[in-house]
């Protein structure tokens, strides 16, 4: 019986010694800080829609091209009237016929001079070149062709290789043209024309 006193007087003085102590450091500690709210983050803005791009421009057919496709004829024909200056004097297509006119031809003439008007006329129709609706696109709008025999006193045989056709706005006046074929006129500023001479000296016997 004293020894089981004893034992609860231990413990007691335990409890005293310790449970005081421990209170007294809990009560003496500041409680912890509330945390600080985070603010939420702000979402970044969306990027602007893009531009669209603007249409790109039809494209615009080249101003050069109808004089470049007048200055082949015209060399064209020069070239076989040089190659042919024997028969010289057979290249002649005045404003009445000038080549170029109707529909496509066969060109199955007797002589080389008459199949080389006729192929000439053909180059001038557009006849190289044909679209996939049959148009033919290879040639200057209306465009003709006039050999024009020049005077003895120029060459003892020269050709004027005069090549016409229509513009698109008006320009400039061709009263001095040499050779205006059926449908034209000089004054309305469309018509627009190039030439070249091809001449030769007297061929030796």
């Amino acid at each position: 019986m004293k020894a089981r006193h004893s034992a609860v007087l231990v413990f007691a003085a335990t409890l005293g010694l310790y449970g005081p102590a421990a209170a007294r450091g809990t009560l003496g500690n500041p409680p912890d800080p509330e945390p600080t709210p985070v603010a939420p983050t702000a979402e970044p803005p969306a990027p602007p829609a893009p531009t669209p791009a603007a249409a790109p421009a039809p494209p615009q057919a080249p101003t050069s091209a109808p004089r470049h496709l007048t200055e082949l004829s015209k060399k064209e024909m020069a070239q076989r009237i040089k190659a042919n200056r024997s028969a010289i004097a057979n290249y002649a297509l005045p404003a009445a016929s000038a080549a170029g006119v109707g529909g496509v031809q066969v060109c199955n003439q007797a002589t080389q001079a008459a199949r080389d008007m006729c192929e000439w006329g053909n180059l001038l129709r557009g006849a190289t070149e044909v679209a996939a609706g049959g148009t033919r696109v290879g040639a200057m709008s209306d465009a003709r062709g006039c050999l024009l025999p020049l005077p003895a006193a120029t060459a003892a045989s020269a050709v004027n290789v005069v090549v016409v056709w229509r513009g698109v706005s008006p320009s400039e006046t061709n009263a001095a043209a040499p050779c205006v074929p059926a449908g034209y006129v000089t004054t309305d500023g469309l018509m627009r024309y190039t030439s070249t001479v091809v001449g030769f000296g007297a061929l030796k016997p």
